[in-house]
């Protein structure tokens, strides 16, 4: 019963095919001009912030000019009144 469960894992493991691991560094900061938008779009805006702490997870390296431009343009989410944004 064992070997058939981690079979079975191996397997999911394989079929699994991550989302965002064709995602670049230059492409999401592209992206990030969403966070200037009028009127702000969330769910775009939620997509990206994710987006960001994955590839600073994976171990992606910022310059300071990129993360100063990624902190000016988060800061502009907390005036929405969304609160799922403000909360990330």
């Amino acid at each position: 019963l064992a070997a058939t469960l981690k079979e079975s894992l191996k397997t999911d493991e394989r079929d699994f095919v991550n989302p965002w691991s064709n995602e670049d560094k230059a492409a999401i900061l592209q992206k990030s001009r969403c966070f200037g938008e009028t009127p702000i779009d969330a769910q775009k805006c939620l997509e990206l912030l994710t987006r960001v702490l994955y590839i600073l997870q994976q171990g992606e390296k910022f310059t300071p000019d990129e993360f100063q431009g990624l902190f000016f343009g988060v800061t502009k989410l907390f005036q929405t009144t969304n609160s799922r944004l403000r909360r990330m």
